[in-house]
Formats: C-alpha cells, structure tokens, sequence
C-alpha cells in the first residue's frame, strides 16, 4: 500500500472544482450568486462559445476591497457566514470554495477597487491595476483547457448555451428588482428590465399560459407556498417546465416534483407534467441545503410533511381551473381566404391548375372538422343503446342481490345498478341558478353530442358525456364513505405476509374512511364489508394489490387505487354521446357543473368544454 500524504493545494482545488463546476453554467451560477449578494442591482453578463472560450460577469454591487482581493480566492474563505450554525443560512454561496476553484481550471481575473488580480490555472496570483472603480467584475477564460478529460463532457455550444440561459431566466424569476442583460459577441441574447414578479413570470413563462393558470398561496407555521401553475391542457411531456424556489433559491427536488405529481394525477395523463413556477419558504431549521457542492438539492427535516402539505394545497386550489375560459385557439380555426378574380368552375373542389381553396371547399372543411369523433359521419347511433337521462347512474343505492357462487349478500354493481336522474328536471330554476354570464344559456344540441350555450361575447361547447362523466365519478367519491357500504355474508380472510401486515397497518385508517370493515390480526385482515362500488369478486385481489407494494404507501396513493374502478363505473353509467336532450335537461347539467370538483376536464384527461369568442368567429367570416 502506497504511504498516506497530503495533497497539495492545486490538486485540492481541482478536485473542489469537480464538484462544484461542470460546465460554463456552473461558473456563472456561482458568480452571479455572489453579485446578489453584494446588493447589485444590475448584473451584465457577455459569453464567447457559450462561456468556454470566455465569460466576463459585472455588477454594480459593493465590490471587494482591495486589500481582500488575495483571501477571496483562497479556499474556505467566506463572508457569508456569521455564526457557527450552517443551518442558518440566509445568503446564497457560503462555502468559499467558488473563486479558488473556478480559478484552479481557466484563466481567471477578478476586479473590483481598481484592483485586479489574476490567476492561470491555479498558478501564482498577479495583482495589477484595474480601471474597475464600483462592484466587481470577474473574466473566466479558456475554461477546461488543461483538463482534457473535463473538457470532453461539455456538450455542443447551443446545449450549453441553454443551461446558462435558463439558469439566468430563474435568477431573474426570483429576483425582478434586478436588471439582468446576457450577449455574446453578436447580439443581445436577454435582457430583464425592472418590474415586478408577475410581470418577469409572464416575460419567461409567456402571457397566455400565464392568463391560463391560477396563483396558489398557502402557509403554516413551518412552510408556506406561493405561485402560478398553468392549466393542464398546457402540460408538457418534461418536468424541466417546472421551476421550483426553495427559499429563492433554485433547486430540482424530488419532495415538492413528487407532491405536484400526485397533485395533478386526476388532471393529467401519465408522462405528461404541470407547468408551473412555485415558491417555497420554509423555515431553515427545517431544511439543509448543504447537501451538495452546488446547492441544487436540499434535504428535509420531515420530507413527509411537506410532501403532504404541498399536495393538499394545490388539490384545495385545483378547482380554480374551473373558472378558467378555455378559448379555441386561433391558429386552428379555418378562415376562409379570398376567391379569385375569375372563377372557372363551380364544382367545390380543388382545381387542377389552382392552389387555392374556394370558400365552398373551406366550408365544407369546416364541417368535416366539427364533426363529433364518436359519432361516426352519416350514421345515427344505435337507439338501443341510448341510457335514458332519469336513469343515469348519480348515486348508488344500496339493493341486496344474491349471489349463488358466494351465496353473499351484497348492493348492486355496475351491471345491476338502481340509480336516480341527475337534477330533478322540473325544479332546476328553484334549486340552482346557473351562472350565466361563465356558462351562458343553453340554446341548442349539436350531433346529439355537444350542449352549445351563449354568453354576451363568447360560444361555449360544452361535450356532454365527457362533463356527465366526471359529474357522475364525483357524486359516487362523495357517497364513497362508511354510509355506502356492502357488508359481506361471509367475511373474507386474507393470509399476510410480514411486509404485508406492515403495510396493511399503515394503511388502515384510509381504509376505514374508504368504507373497507375489517379486523387486522397478526398475519391475516378479516374484511366484512367493503365499498359498495367495489366488485366482491375484485376485493382479494385490489387488497392484496395495496399490501404487496413495498415502498411508502400513503393515503393519496389508496384513494388512486379506488379512484381508478370509479372512474370505470362512471364512464359507462354517463348520458353517452347521441342522447337527444331537452332544455331543461341541458340546463341541469350546467347546473351539476357548477357544483363539481375540476369540471374542465373528464376522468380520463379530456377536456369538456372550450370556448370561441365573438371576435374569433369575425376572423372567420372575414368581419375584422
């Protein structure tokens, strides 16, 4: 075995370098952190090949004296830190290892005092004048020249480019009382003037998702949250669309990205993410974010807590998007475009030597395209099939019906359920006033599809079975209690595993509030009755479905399991597509809507309703 020796600086910093710097990104990450903490108020940043040829950073902070400029680069040294508790950090880099590891790979120049100093790759230092007379500017040059094997993981110039555009988008997001400008040597690439921070959000993020979202804040004593999560229909297949704050700082945490996750499970489909910008504030006892070298992780005290409490406050606010216009979007509506001088043939169709469209053709395309999906062009939906509207299934009343197999005593299921209409039809004025200046009044059905409601300036189509559908699942979540259970003739005994009966003992008191009756014993759980829209023949096997998952189960992820089957049930006792309605009928269903949870869209991701407004349908008939 080779003899135990110290290393030397240089080496030291290399490898301090390593963990702290991975690409031009890196660097400015560090540097702009300690201009705002030196109370700059505008902060100029140049790149030459995306930083790695050359990066100047200037700010009009308080600068460094002179005489400190040596200990600045000297490894652990640091004026961010006060006292000796490191939970306790307010400032952003406090480690002290930054300058003397950026200084370690490039060719490094920092000014500030009329003070320069200068350091090639961790070489001797060199201490000039400067013309730098307030704040400080810093220029890396040549960065990963003499670390080959570092140099060769940097990616093209346009990839590295983004990484330090995006990092100077957030930096601007948390702080838009500073004026951030980013160019190279051709143009100005950003620049953020001084506002406020709704106005830098809709700068980055972009007016008209912005117009879409709805601002979440809620607190406890420990933790408060704050910020703007866009619709779903606004979704992306990448989480790198979220931008998450942990104490102003920017951070990619897997608690806060976990909990937005379940938050939005009903309202997105999987592999898609909730585009959003969230601020988080937790007191520092609370977290420590000296896990990593560069600070882009933290770690919880109680990472349970805040998952929980982060997801209960989106949930109370998800029904904001309610209230949300979803409007058609310009680009997909067809206008009509101008007809010729002379027209040579008054068949609607392409003509062989013209590559326009003629405004009978448009029309004709027009409708194509409003056609309903599920209702096939030219056929009439089977009257057989039609559900008549009395007798959608709303809520689940609870008729013992034998079974010979298990000679069991149980309420109805999906194929022999007893239900009640959605709305007494007769007394929709008396029990509920429709919104009309969101919903407008019903004024016909299209397609025995689609309810079509005016408001003063907009068209509402509204997909009736995709609404009904989710107005159906909501009403059977509210009956799914301890009151709305089938009890069993003949309990059912489940055998458990170790692990099974740690899980089952976690998940209990969920179970219980779900309407599962059971009695845990050391290596078995006796059920005796179960929820009423739960298939008795399902129940071993959705049981024992929950008590095999080994990871940390908790009561969301339950309630996702049950959710499922309902979503099912809901989906095939809905009024369907080529259900011809009355007007007191559409009016009932505007009534339900109004009352419902997350009525934008229906359990399976669809949306149920969009608007056209009136000034989109003059750009169609070419009246603007």
């Amino acid at each position: 075995m080779a003899h135990i020796k110290i290393l030397s600086d240089e080496m030291i910093n290399q490898i301090a370098a390593g963990e702290i710097i991975e690409r031009p990104a890196s660097v400015i990450k560090e540097l702009v952190e300690n201009s705002i903490d030196a109370g700059s108020t505008e902060i100029s940043i140049f790149l030459q090949n995306a930083g790695r040829e050359k990066l100047v950073i200037e700010d009009n902070g308080s600068g460094i004296k002179c005489d400190e400029l040596s200990l600045a680069v000297t490894r652990h040294a640091t004026s961010k830190l006060t006292g000796t508790n490191l939970f306790d950090v307010t400032s952003y880099g406090f480690r002290g290892e930054a300058l003397p590891s950026i200084a370690s790979i490039s060719q490094f120049c920092i000014e500030s005092d009329r003070t320069a100093l200068r350091i090639d790759f961790g070489g001797m230092p060199s201490i000039i004048n400067s013309t730098v007379f307030s704040g400080t500017r810093i220029t890396v040059q040549n960065m990963f020249d003499r670390i080959p094997a570092r140099l060769k993981f940097l990616k093209s110039d346009s990839v590295e480019l983004s990484h330090c555009l995006e990092l100077i988008e957030n930096f601007a997001i948390t702080h838009p009382s500073i004026k951030f400008t980013v160019r190279n040597d051709i143009k100005t690439l950003l620049s953020f003037t001084e506002t406020d921070r709704k106005n830098r959000i809709a700068e980055i993020v972009g007016n008209e998702l912005l117009a879409r979202s709805i601002y979440i804040e809620e607190a406890d004593d420990i933790i408060s949250i704050k910020g703007y999560f866009c619709h779903p229909v606004d979704s992306r297949y990448s989480q790198n669309s979220q931008r998450i704050f942990i104490n102003n700082r920017w951070v990619k945490d897997r608690t806060i990205s976990s909990a937005i996750k379940t938050a939005f499970k009903d309202l997105l489909p999987a592999g898609r993410f909730a585009v959003c910008v969230l601020f988080v504030s937790i007191n520092p006892f609370y977290l420590d974010i000296n896990v990593s070298p560069t600070k882009s992780e933290v770690r919880f005290r109680d990472s349970r807590y805040v998952q929980r409490f982060v997801t209960q406050a989106i949930q109370k606010n998800l029904s904001e998007f309610d209230r949300v216009s979803l409007q058609v979007n310009d680009n997909n509506l067809i206008v009509p475009r101008k007809l010729p001088n002379k027209i040579q043939s008054i068949n609607p169709s392409y003509s062989a030597n013209s590559t326009s469209l003629n405004k009978a053709n448009v029309y004709d395309n027009l409708a194509r395209k409003l056609e309903p999906s599920d209702t096939p062009s030219g056929k009439t939906p089977d009257s057989s099939k039609i559900v008549p509207f009395n007798d959608v299934c709303l809520s689940v009343k609870q008729q013992p019906v034998y079974n010979n197999s298990k000679a069991t005593c149980l309420p109805s299921n999906t194929s022999n359920t007893i239900v009640e209409p959605l709305l007494n039809v007769r007394n929709v004025e008396n029990r509920v006033s429709i919104d009309t200046e969101f919903w407008g009044e019903p004024i016909a059905q299209i397609f025995d599809t689609y309810i079509i409601c005016k408001t003063n300036d907009e068209l509402v189509i509204i997909d009736q079975h995709a609404v009904h559908e989710k107005i159906t699942m909501e009403k059977i979540l509210r009956d799914l209690d301890v009151k709305n259970v089938q009890y069993l003739a003949k309990p059912e005994i489940l055998n458990l595993t170790k692990q099974q009966s740690r899980v089952a003992n976690e998940v209990a008191k969920e179970l219980s509030l779900c309407g599962f009756i059971f009695e845990l014993g050391t290596d078995t759980i006796t059920v005796s009755a179960v929820p009423a829209v739960i298939n008795i023949s399902d129940v071993r096997c959705f049981l024992y479905d929950i008590f095999s998952n080994t990871n940390a189960i908790s009561e969301i992820e339950i309630r996702d399991a049950i959710r499922l089957k309902i979503a099912n049930i809901a989906c095939h006792n809905s009024i369907r597509a080529g259900r011809k309605l009355t007007t007191d009928e559409m009016k009932s269903v505007l009534c339900e809507m109004q009352q419902t949870y997350s009525i934008h869209q229906c359990n399976h991701h669809r949306p149920t309703f969009v608007k056209i407004s009136k000034k989109q349908l003059e750009k169609i008939f070419e009246r603007s």
